[in-house]
Parts: C-alpha cells; sequence; structure tokens
C-alpha cells in the first residue's frame, strides 16, 4: 500500500509496478474462489491456503484495494483486482448479520460479531463507492455498521478481537476481545468517513 501511495505521490513507475506486483501475489495465494473469500494465511512451500475465511483479514484485504482504486482509478489496475474486490463485498455483504455486523469467521453463523472486521468492510464499502465500484446500498451497509457499533468509556470500539494466528477453525471462536493499537486505528480510519 505505502509502494503505491508514495510511487505515485512522487512518480516512481518501479514503485508502483513493485506494489501492484506485491497485491497480485497476496490475491492470487489467498482468494478463495469457492468460497468467494480469502484465507487467513499461505504456506508457499506447500503451495496451499492456511486457516479459514477470517473477518478482520478479509477486511484488511478489501479495505487496501478500496485505497489502490482511489489512488490509481481502477482503470490503471488490473482487470481481476475490481472484480475479485466486487466478488469479496457482495459476498460479505450477503453474510452480514442483521445488525449488518461481520463475524470473525465471516461464513460461520455461530461465529461472533467482531468490530474491526465489520469496520474495515464499512470503509470498503464507502471507498468502493467512491471509486464508483459499489452501488448506494454499500452505503447503508456502512451506515449500519456505524449504527450497530458499540464503545467503552474511553472510545474504544468494543467487540474487536485480539491478534489471530492461522489455526484450525475451532481456535478463531476462542480469541478474547481486546483494545489495541490496531483496533482504535481501525475505528478511527472507518469513523473518519463520517465526518
Amino acid at each position: 500500500m505505502f509502494m503505491v501511495a508514495y510511487g505515485k505521490e512522487i512518480g516512481d513507475e518501479k514503485l508502483l509496478r513493485d506494489g501492484i506486483e506485491q497485491f497480485k501475489i497476496h490475491l492470487e495465494c489467498l482468494f478463495d474462489a469457492d468460497a468467494q473469500l480469502f484465507s487467513h494465511g499461505y504456506h508457499c512451500i506447500e503451495e496451499k491456503r492456511l486457516g479459514a475465511h477470517w473477518g478482520r483479514g478479509n477486511g484488511w484485504v478489501v479495505a487496501a484495494l478500496s485505497e489502490i482504486f482511489n489512488i490509481l482509478g481502477t482503470e490503471n489496475c488490473p482487470d481481476n483486482f475490481k472484480s475479485i474486490f466486487k466478488t469479496v463485498m457482495a459476498k460479505a455483504k450477503s453474510l452480514k448479520t442483521e445488525k449488518g455486523m461481520i463475524r470473525t469467521l465471516v461464513d460461520q453463523e455461530d461465529s461472533y460479531e467482531e468490530s474491526t472486521a465489520s469496520q474495515l468492510f464499512g470503509y470498503a464499502a464507502i471507498r468502493g463507492n467512491e471509486a464508483e465500484i459499489l452501488d448506494e446500498s454499500y452505503i447503508s451497509w456502512a451506515k449500519e455498521i456505524n449504527e450497530a457499533l458499540e464503545f467503552y468509556d474511553d472510545g474504544a470500539a468494543k467487540f474487536a478481537s485480539g491478534g489471530t494466528d492461522c489455526q484450525d477453525v475451532a481456535g478463531y471462536y476462542n480469541i478474547k476481545f481486546v483494545e489495541s493499537g490496531y483496533s482504535d486505528g481501525i475505528t478511527l480510519m472507518f469513523l473518519s468517513r463520517f465526518v
């Protein structure tokens, strides 16, 4: 992300190409076309995806892609960036809870609602609309997420899961909620779109 943004800012084509190439590798390795979601990790030696369809991981990818579209313009991105982005966003939207939230495992109905994953998808929904990729229904979804958020007295968002390693599906259910720098950062990023 930094390479693309900085490469664009200073007009460095090599940085831009390298940044885009890194995105391509991530998408090729992590996108699960059958599930229409991203897997949590990838084993380079065994050439296989690892973990489950982790909410925050999926959120990071779509949020980053939405930034790339707004930095470069969709016409300057590889075609599959836009199609994968739209596919994952539509799939996640179809799996959201009644309150609009995303679960810590996006496609597991008994997995808990998780605030950072939800906010990252909300951010991507708004930025994807700004890039003219997503329709107005995604703005409505982002507003649903905003209305569903709960906060501690110090302003931190509740229900943000702690650090999450690639693991068996069962392990994701036991990750405790924590307040962290990344959860605060995600909250600021998301809420900045409503100012």
